[in-house]
């Protein structure tokens, strides 16, 4: 009877392993997927900045920049990378959002996510049930047409939707 007990334990910490193994794993594989994602950002807006400044071209430099990544929550595919100098609008409308989310609480221009003075800031546009932010250490709070700060993991909440931030440093040679 021991010896089942103890070949039942074994194989438990066994599966226990494996999907930490694997959970890790997927990680890593999704983390490759961003980089590779804010790579392209950066690539394209170096070329249209040497494009733009032919005779600046060697003066260009290809630097480590701040890139987002925002993750609804409860959906392990949709993920959105972008460069938070370029102001992300999240809301309902097909026509004037970044980022569609289709939930009837979400407003068709609820929120907006910009970089000011180096921080990462969302405002919320006046929508009708605000956007509520939590981010460690600081606690949740839900803004009504007021700007807040974003940090890395920090999580808001547009509508009914959960989106997880992240927020790294990239560069086109990163691996």
């Amino acid at each position: 009877m021991e010896t089942a007990a103890v070949i039942i334990l074994a194989v438990g910490i066994l599966a226990a392993l494996t999907a930490v193994v694997i959970l890790r794993k997927q990680n890593r594989d999704y983390r490759k997927k961003c980089i590779k994602a804010a790579q392209r950002i950066i690539r394209e807006e170096y070329l249209d900045g040497s494009i733009m400044k032919k005779d600046e071209t060697k003066k260009l430099s290809r630097p480590r920049k701040t890139m987002v990544v925002l993750r609804i929550k409860g959906s392990r595919e949709k993920g959105f990378v972008f460069d938070p100098e370029q102001e992300i609008r999240i809301g309902r409308s097909l026509e004037s959002s970044d980022l569609c989310l289709p939930d009837p609480s979400v407003s068709s221009h609820n929120s907006r996510i910009f970089l000011y003075q180096g921080q990462l800031c969302i405002q919320d546009m006046d929508s009708a049930n605000g956007t509520a932010v939590w981010s460690r250490g600081r606690g949740k709070q839900t803004l009504w047409g007021e700007t807040g700060f974003l940090y890395d993991r920090s999580r808001i909440w547009v509508g009914n939707t959960c989106i997880l931030i992240r927020v790294f440093r990239c560069s086109v040679n990163e691996e």
